[in-house]
């Protein structure tokens, strides 16, 4: 490095300049300090690049990506591209981990403070490597920039000032201009909470504050030590240290994988996502076979007609392509699940994470709806699998108290009934149906840094599993131990997957096979609901309405075909003779799930709509 102006043997003496001559860690020419002086410069520029890498870490929850994308990526600003606003949410929301705010709020702090002390105790130069840190290992472009012009308005004539701790204060404001660019108002705080708000803001102030109240103490230690160039590392130190052991002890490491396996494989990930257009996977199928001309020839009209909307020959050949390529992102979401509990075995999350786990396995595409005139890929789990019986038992095993267990009595009870024990599916549906209801996912404390419960991401509500369990049991209860056939009817049923192409041709066997068994009218009722279309299920259940016997089949009927004919109704006189019947069957039936679910339906609409009788 070139030798910069000033005498070692007449440095000026704290807060003394002379004339307008710069004071600063050059100043020292001896060989001693200049040594100290780019040997404290590199451990100031490790220490950076290490907070750099932390930043980005929390963001991706990787330490490096030295890919073009990973660059271009965060340095458009059209579309969606990412905003500064995305890193209070994602992975980890500050909503969900409010501790996180005081994390991202102390990191952004450092990120600000050291280029901009560096650019005014070392000069401008020297922080010039600082600003590549930021680009290259936080992969935050946009930020470089501003920090670039932070600099020099901190450092370099005419804006540089004798108090220098000003000349730090007019460095940051194109951070200020950055936090209002980069997204901070694009969070739509109009419906959020007051607590929310404060959340959301909490990171851009302490950022601010921190920033300024270590700038004010580097600048006072090199004042006091006569610009030796010892002040900044151990303050850099600390404002490296502390959100990272704040990180580790108030956040936690299992809570950054979690977010990330939960974003890419959980309910609401993309891979996941109940309904797609499967447009986009039959485009690349397209192109692959394109070029094979024997291929081309089999299969490309196909879909050709899928991708127009038009009759397709081959249906087949699409769903077995779809299942295919979603079998893969199953098995990834299952060994990434498998991962995070061998990572994390004490991890509160554990019990999402078997959630996640066992409702991949249960997930399957329905074939049906590929079938359509206008194929899409529609996802379900509600038929559980096989493969998912030994995580759900752990679940319910190791995890009783969690709500999640819900899921997982209901689900085993399911296999349990498949395979003809009703006794222990009983016991299991029992156990939830008549136990306390489980608490709601709400923040386990009123005050301001009180996190929510695990599974409150997940979206996840027990009443869903309750009410399919309550069904479930009375179902069983009404039709188990036929005098004739035993409870085969019953298991066979269970058996039946009705996302199925030829469900309906399976219920009719059923009713071949056992036309005078117990379990015979909800076989009835099942078929009415698997054909095609509402009215033609209106049309088959009104029949059965008038001829079926008293028994647990025929408030089902009556339920389902007053909520079908709310749905087609096309006057106020077909509405009220629908509520009637639902008024009759939540009155004649009190007590039982669908007299409980024609009240809940009826309490949808006003009291003097509900009230009106046939």
């Amino acid at each position: 490095m070139a030798e910069l102006p000033g005498d070692p043997s007449a440095v000026p003496s704290a807060g003394e300049e002379a004339g307008d001559e710069l004071v600063d860690v050059w100043s020292r020419t001896e060989p001693k300090y200049r040594v100290r002086a780019i040997a404290l410069l590199a451990v100031n520029l490790a220490l950076f690049c290490g907070l750099c890498t932390f930043a980005y870490w929390l963001r991706e929850a990787k330490l490096f990506d030295f890919s073009i994308e990973a660059y271009l990526s965060p340095a458009v600003f059209w579309d969606d591209a990412p905003n500064l606003s995305d890193f209070l949410i994602e992975p980890i929301s500050v909503q969900d981990t409010p501790i996180h705010a005081v994390v991202l709020g102390l990191l952004l702090g450092a990120m600000v403070m050291v280029p901009i002390v560096i650019s005014i105790l070392y000069r401008f130069v020297s922080a010039l490597p600082f600003l590549a840190a930021v680009l290259i290992f936080a992969h935050m472009p946009w930020m470089a920039f501003t920090l670039m012009g932070s600099c020099v308005l901190a450092s370099l004539p005419p804006f540089r000032m004798r108090f220098r701790f000003g000349s730090a204060l007019l460095g940051m404001l194109p951070f200020f201009l950055y936090l209002l660019l980069a997204g901070g108002w694009k969070s739509d705080l109009g419906s959020a909470s007051p607590t929310e708000q404060t959340l959301l803001a909490m990171p851009w102030v302490l950022g601010i504050l921190a920033a300024a109240a270590m700038t004010a103490i580097c600048l006072q230690l090199a004042k006091v030590l006569s610009h030796r160039p010892g002040p900044v590392a151990p303050v850099l130190s600390v404002m490296f240290a502390t959100p990272v052991i704040l990180f580790h002890y108030g956040v936690g490491i299992d809570e950054l994988d979690y977010r990330v396996l939960e974003q890419q494989h959980g309910p609401r990930s993309r891979a996941f996502e109940p309904v797609q257009d499967p447009t986009p996977q039959i485009l690349e199928m397209v192109q692959r076979i394109a070029g094979d001309e024997h291929l081309a020839a089999l299969y490309l009209p196909d879909f050709l007609e899928a991708l127009s909307g038009q009759p397709f020959s081959n249906p087949r050949l699409i769903l077995q392509y779809l299942t295919v390529e979603f079998m893969g992102d199953r098995a990834l979401a299952y060994e990434a699940c498998r991962h995070f509990i061998a990572d994390h075995p004490k991890s509160k999350y554990v019990p999402n994470v078997l959630f996640i786990q066992a409702r991949v396995l249960d997930t399957r595409v329905d074939e049906g709806s590929l079938l359509r005139r206008r194929p899409q890929r529609v996802l379900y789990a509600d038929f559980p699998h096989v493969q998912s019986e030994r995580v759900w038992a752990a679940l319910l095993n190791q995890y009783p108290e969690s709500p999640l267990a819900t899921a997982a009595a209901l689900r085993l009870a399911q296999l349990h009934f498949r395979r003809g024990d009703f006794a222990r599916g009983i016991e299991l549906l029992g156990a939830i149906t008549q136990g306390p209801m489980p608490p709601a996912s709400q923040p386990s404390g009123e005050h301001l840094l009180a996190s929510a419960p695990p599974e409150a991401s997940l979206a996840y509500e027990a009443e869903p599993f309750l009410q399919e369990a309550w069904r479930l049991r009375e179902l069983v209860s009404g039709n188990r131990n036929d005098p004739q056939y035993g409870n085969a009817p019953l298991e066979q049923f269970f058996r039946l997957d009705p996302h199925r192409v030829g469900y309906r041709q399976e219920l009719q066997r059923l009713l071949d096979r056992f036309p005078d068994a117990m379990l015979a009218d909800n076989l009835h009722v099942a078929y009415a609901l698997s054909l095609p279309t509402p009215a033609g299920q209106a049309s088959v259940l009104r029949e059965l309405a008038e001829r079926l016997p008293e028994g647990d089949a025929r408030p089902e009927a009556l339920s389902r075909l007053a909520s079908i004919e709310i749905q087609l109704v096309q006057d106020t006189a077909e509405l009220e003779r629908s509520l009637a019947r639902l008024r009759d069957v939540a009155e004649a039936y009190r007590g039982t799930f669908w007299g409980a679910e024609a009240a809940r339906v009826l309490a949808l609409y006003p009291p003097q709509v509900r009230a009106v009788k046939r």
